[in-house]
């Protein structure tokens, strides 16, 4: 029987090889919906991992790589993920609320749907990023870079956008 536990599945994820073997778990269980919350990936190199449909909510990740990451409607909320590398990940439709998001680097994902509520991204860079319809109300985005990013249809109900770069972004 595939490991399902939270704590089996982080010894699985951390392990040699553990992307390759988390992703191979993920194809065998036919991408069922797993639980990782509140566990601790700060520093971890999880690039091209598949979390999609996984529950992180209150995990840590500061630092943490997760380049070319599949992480379609993954639920981070309350997770601290400060200086974590979502490059060119895809994220449409992930729960980021509540989370600190602060100067992670978000150039080139695919985000569309994403919900970013009451999330601290101040000092973020979402450069090239796929945001459709994304949601960031409530959100601090001070400092936050946009440089040719697609917001159409985003919402930034009384967000803080002080100092964000905008100017470039195709709305």
């Amino acid at each position: 029987m595939p490991p399902t536990s939270p704590d089996d599945l982080y010894a699985l994820i951390a392990g040699p090889d553990g992307v390759e073997r988390f992703n191979a778990l993920r194809r065998e269980t036919g991408f069922a919906v797993l639980t990782l919350s509140g566990l601790d990936f700060s520093g971890h190199d999880l690039s091209g991992i598949n979390l999609s449909n996984c529950n992180m909510a209150h995990c840590r990740l500061q630092d943490a790589l997760l380049h070319e990451a599949n992480l379609v409607f993954t639920v981070f909320n309350g997770s601290d993920c400060e200086g974590a590398q979502f490059y060119q990940a895809n994220l449409e439709e992930a729960e980021f609320g509540r989370c600190n998001l602060k100067h992670c680097n978000f150039s080139g994902v695919a985000a569309s749907e994403a919900d970013f509520s009451d999330a601290d991204l101040s000092g973020a860079t979402f450069l090239d990023a796929n945001l459709a319809q994304a949601v960031f109300d409530r959100a601090n985005l001070a400092d936050a870079d946009f440089t040719q990013a697609v917001l159409r249809g985003a919402s930034f109900v009384d967000t803080l956008l002080e100092f964000a770069l905008l100017e470039d972004a195709i709305r």
